[in-house]
């Protein structure tokens, strides 16, 4: 028999400690189960093999319980690997939805999804062609957390965010989206050759973004 992993949520008390999704297909192994949560008003988004939909599948769940009132299957968005699960720990929060890069094997698929809570909402907010050098788009976010009132905020810098991606005209170079449209921010070594290289270190300040 296959070993598969589950999803619990705790509120630290054993009658508080509840089963959220099980069967879930483990990466690579038997052994290991790799699950990033991004959370979403209120909701907590993870993507797992579920050993029911070919690919990745979106769910989304309250952490109420199992049922599909209070955790659902979103959307398949493709094959099951783990450069696609671990992807959405790089989710970046708008007011009406969230954005995420998306790789299903690092090779051959380089999106941006966005999802607004819902399936018909998840879906492809940019493509990317493949690159030589297999770079998948990242997100430079900028998160804020407010230690007073326990909360996290993802404010737009100049009404943007910025990421980096290889449209393989230019290389992996800066870009930028206002959550609606996306431009270059500047071809650092203009041609085929990046920029960038990936998961570089950045900072935002008042005065400007630091890469």
């Amino acid at each position: 028999d296959q070993i598969t992993g589950q999803v619990w949520r705790t509120d630290g008390t054993p009658n508080g400690t509840i089963l959220i999704k099980d069967n879930i297909v483990p990466s690579f192994s038997l052994s290991f189960l790799n699950i990033i949560y991004h959370v979403f008003k209120n909701r907590a988004y993870f993507l797992i093999d579920d050993g029911v939909h070919p690919g990745d599948a979106l769910y989304s769940t309250d952490g109420i319980d199992a049922t599909t009132t209070h955790t659902t299957f979103l959307k398949d968005l493709g094959s099951s690997t783990f450069v696609g699960s671990s992807l959405l720990a790089d989710a970046f929060n708008l007011p009406d939805k969230f954005i995420f890069p998306y790789s299903d094997d690092g090779q051959t698929i380089f999106d941006f999804y966005e999802c607004n809570g819902t399936g018909a909402g998840t879906v492809v907010f940019k493509s990317f062609p493949p690159n030589a050098n297999s770079n998948i788009p990242l997100i430079y976010s900028n998160i804020n957390f407010n230690q007073l009132n326990q909360t996290i905020t993802y404010p737009l810098y100049n009404g943007n965010f910025y990421f980096s991606a290889d449209d393989v005209t230019h290389g992996n170079e800066s870009w930028m989206s206002d959550g609606t449209r996306s431009s270059m921010v500047k071809d650092i070594i203009p041609g085929l050759a990046a920029g960038l290289v990936p998961h570089n270190r950045w900072h935002y300040t008042s005065d400007g973004f630091f890469f």
